[in-house]
């Protein structure tokens, strides 16, 4: 076997290992219904499901008695709402937030959320006087 024959295969399967280690990393994002669904299959996989906080139910909440169980209701991109359990103290300011992306699994009847991002635009669109009254 030649050299450049050599060089070649080890120049292939370097590419083919750096290929197949994103694809163990893919995340997606998903609705709850599809969350739900898919959760079998990819049983391995956490999801990532756009939503917005509903307010208008109770948020659960006791630091004194647990303070690593916080459990809300979101309603994800297509209106579907579930109950999520997010097994990490309440985020700050989370009642502030526009949207919220959940991270984590369907269980039988709620999302556990392992993580959640925040997004706040309201946050980076300063009026000048805002800004002003910083300096």
């Amino acid at each position: 076997m030649k050299t450049i024959h050599i060089i070649a295969i080890a120049v292939i399967g370097i590419v083919l290992a750096i290929v197949l280690s994103f694809y163990g990393d893919k995340s997606y994002y998903v609705t709850f219904e599809q969350a739900e669904s898919m959760s079998s299959g990819f049983s391995s996989k956490d999801f990532h499901v756009v939503a917005k906080l509903n307010t208008e139910k109770p948020m659960v909440y006791d630091p004194i008695k647990d303070p690593n169980y916080f459990e809300f209701h979101a309603i994800d991109s297509v209106g579907v709402e579930r109950k999520v359990v997010y097994k990490n103290s309440k985020p700050h300011d989370l009642e502030r937030t526009d949207k919220i992306v959940l991270i984590g699994k369907a269980e039988k009847d709620y999302f556990l959320a392992n993580d959640i991002l925040k997004k706040c635009p309201s946050k980076y669109n300063k009026t000048p006087e805002q800004a002003n009254s910083e300096n």
